[in-house]
C-alpha cells in the first residue's frame, strides 16, 4: 500500500481514499471508539504520530431483523453473523434455510450453502447436528437432487450422519448401563463400586442386554457376578 501511495505521488496523481470498515458480530455490544486515535494510550508527545481515521463499523449483533435486508444470499450471511453466537439461532436457522427456497440452483448458490452449514455447524453450539438435518431437509427436499446432493455431501463430509448414529448408539448403550444397575440396586441392594465399574466398561449391546436379563432373573448378586464375568471374558 505504501508503495503504491509513493508511486501515485511520484506520478503527480492524488491518493485515493480509503474506507476502513469493521465487520462485527460477537457476543458483546462493540464498545471501542470508532476514532482509531482513540485507542491508542501513551505520551502525549507521540499523539501526532499516532494514525488518526475513523473507520466505518457493521455490528449486526445490534441490528433489528428488520435492518437486516438484501438479496438472498446475503441476507442469509448476515442472519448467521447475527445469530451465531444466540441462542436464538435455533429458531431462525428455519428462517435462514428458507432464503436458499429462493436461490437458483446454480453451484455457486449451492457453494453458498454447503458454506453455511459448515460455519454454523462448527462455530455454534446452540443447535445440534441432527436438529439441522430436519429443517434442512424438510425445507429443501423438494427443490431438486441437485441441492439434496449437496446437503448429503456436506454431512458425509463432516461425519455427521456418523456422529449421530453413533450418539444414537451411545444413548442405547447408556440406558442399557443405567437399567441395569438400577435393577440390580432395587433386587440386591446397593452396588459395589466393582461392579458399576465393570457394567459401565461393556460396550457392546447384545451383552449388555444380556446382562439385562440377568439383572432381572439372577437368584443372587453372586449368581450375577459369575454371569458377569463369564459374558465379559468371552465377549
Amino acid at each position: 500500500m505504501c508503495c503504491q501511495a509513493y508511486d501515485n505521488v511520484r506520478e503527480g496523481l492524488s491518493l485515493r481514499p480509503i474506507i476502513p470498515i469493521v465487520v462485527y458480530h460477537g457476543r458483546e455490544r462493540w464498545r471501542l471508539a470508532t476514532d482509531f486515535a482513540g485507542l491508542f494510550i501513551g505520551p502525549e508527545a507521540l499523539r501526532p504520530y499516532w494514525p488518526s481515521f475513523r473507520y466505518q463499523l457493521q455490528d449486526f449483533s445490534a441490528l433489528s431483523d428488520e435492518e437486516v435486508r438484501g438479496q438472498a444470499q446475503l441476507q442469509a450471511a448476515l442472519l448467521v453473523l447475527k445469530y451465531i453466537f444466540d441462542p436464538a439461532l435455533h429458531g431462525r436457522f428455519r428462517e435462514i434455510i428458507t432464503l436458499f427456497t429462493d436461490l437458483a440452483q446454480t453451484e455457486t448458490a449451492l457453494e453458498y450453502l454447503e458454506t453455511v452449514l459448515y460455519y454454523i455447524g462448527k462455530a455454534s453450539t446452540h443447535l445440534a447436528p441432527e436438529e439441522m438435518i430436519i429443517i434442512v431437509q424438510e425445507l429443501l427436499a423438494d427443490k431438486g437432487s441437485d441441492i439434496m446432493q449437496t446437503v448429503a455431501d456436506y454431512w458425509i463430509e463432516q461425519g455427521i450422519e456418523q456422529g449421530i448414529e453413533q450418539g444414537i448408539e451411545q444413548g442405547r448403550i447408556q440406558n442399557l448401563h443405567d437399567n441395569i444397575l438400577d435393577l440390580i440396586d432395587i433386587r440386591f441392594g446397593e452396588v459395589r463400586i466393582e461392579i458399576v465399574e465393570r457394567i459401565t466398561a461393556v460396550s457392546d449391546i447384545d451383552i449388555l442386554r444380556q446382562l439385562h436379563r440377568e439383572a432381572a432373573t439372577a437368584v443372587s448378586l453372586t449368581a450375577f457376578t459369575e454371569k458377569l464375568t463369564a459374558l465379559t471374558q468371552t465377549g
